[in-house]
């Protein structure tokens, strides 16, 4: 399934040189996504595009915007 986004926690678990793959769907497009941990920054980068359904608990929270 996919993710709006990829909670700090689990981003905060790369070791050094830990990789990360996951689809993020972000206004409805959805990409597997490669992120990376290199001397403790994580920084990513689209591989695809995927259509997946969201996973349970990985949208975002709705608030209002005026």
């Amino acid at each position: 399934g996919a993710a709006e986004v990829i909670p700090d926690a689990v981003m905060n678990q790369l070791a050094d040189g830990g990789r990360l793959v996951g689809v993020e769907n972000r206004g409805g497009i959805g990409r597997a996504m490669l992120y990376l941990c290199h001397r403790g920054v994580v920084s990513g980068r689209p591989l695809f595009d995927a259509a997946i359904a969201l996973l349970p608990g990985m949208a975002l929270e709705r608030s209002f915007v005026f």
